[in-house]
């Protein structure tokens, strides 16, 4: 989505999605990828207050199987043809494991990867936040799972370059961990997935 040569779109709540979500099996849970959504001031005025980017992906559940795999795609937001005054901004690129929903399942793998949350503020491009932003590149795991089983986070990037101008108030946040679902409370944990954060920068 883009605006170019004077052009304009107006919104207040914009909300961009391509997220993949993995079916459920008793045996194996379907993968979940999530797909690529760009935003892009190219010349032109994004008339909005709240912006939501979204392109996780979710492994599909299961009850004694194994969960599906959860990648997460890239989404990317880029201010580089004149001022914009939004109040908030969200970009999210998480990856989910497929989680059991019985003792003997097991989880499946979250990755999150390279360029999967991206804000680029450049040239003539500014970007004035009233409330806030946000970027998040994690992978969500749980315990129990195949052989192996490992939670990656991706990469969050926000850039400010050749004369560009981002300013926010409140709060600017960056998160590529890999860390632990709250949607599971395991009694025991026979096995625990390897862990490895991403990058912000």
């Amino acid at each position: 989505v883009s605006v170019v040569n004077g052009g304009l779109l107006q919104g207040n709540f914009v909300d961009f999605s391509a997220q993949g979500t993995g079916g459920f099996s008793e045996g194996q849970g379907g993968s979940g990828t999530g797909g690529t959504v760009s935003l892009a001031d190219l010349g032109g005025t994004l008339d909005f207050n709240f912006v939501f980017l979204d392109v996780s992906g979710r492994g599909g559940p299961t009850d004694g199987g194994t969960g599906g795999d959860g990648t997460a795609g890239q989404a990317s937001l880029q201010i580089s043809g004149q001022a914009q005054a939004w109040d908030f901004v969200s970009i999210t690129a998480d990856a989910h494991a497929g989680l059991p929903g019985a003792d003997t399942g097991l989880t499946g793998n979250a990755t999150s990867g390279a360029n999967a949350a991206r804000l680029r503020i450049e040239g003539s491009g500014a970007l004035s936040l009233s409330s806030g932003a946000t970027l998040s590149a994690r992978a969500l795991m749980s315990v129990n799972g195949v052989a192996g089983f490992t939670g990656q986070g991706g990469e969050a990037v926000v850039e400010v370059v050749n004369g560009g101008n981002l300013t926010v108030a409140g709060v600017l946040e960056a998160d590529a961990s890999a860390t632990f679902s709250g949607d599971f409370s395991p009694l025991e944990a026979p096995s625990s997935p390897t862990q490895q954060g991403g990058t912000v920068s």
